[in-house]
């Protein structure tokens, strides 16, 4: 998640929280002056963790390893993010059973068929552009 802060972020914190802790890794920070402000830009990666008093030498000593693991984390949230807000799109227009009539009619009604695919390109360019900004 891209995020700023007028304050520069460390590589990594953790924060513990009862038996557990956020695991918040920093990257590609970048130093942006702006208002004779200085800011700093960054990706933000933020895992919960079961807390051991052994977590923050893990962190410190497999950096590398925890930021690939939360990226990859992000990824996949984005993903399922991706999916859950094109099927909210097109649940808009068509329920599930609209949808399956329009398949199973698909070479008898090929303009309804037509106007539906456009629709789900429409709704899967929208999704693309609210959750990734592509």
């Amino acid at each position: 998640m891209k995020t700023e802060s007028d304050v520069r972020p460390q590589s990594y914190l953790i924060e513990v929280i009862d038996d557990m802790a956020n695991v918040i890794i920093t990257d590609n920070i970048v130093e942006v002056d702006r208002d004779d402000t200085t800011f700093y830009e960054y990706d933000m990666y933020i895992a919960t963790v079961p807390y051991s008093p052994l977590l923050d030498s893990d962190v410190k000593n497999n950096y590398d390893t925890w930021l690939a693991n939360l990226k990859n984390i992000e990824q996949v949230n984005l993903q399922s993010e991706y999916i859950r807000r094109i099927e909210l799109l097109i649940r808009g227009r068509y329920s599930i059973n609209d949808e399956l009539a329009i398949q199973r009619q698909r070479d008898s009604k090929p303009d309804e068929w037509d106007e539906y695919f456009e629709f789900v390109e429409r709704c899967k360019a929208d999704a693309r552009t609210q959750i990734y900004g592509q």
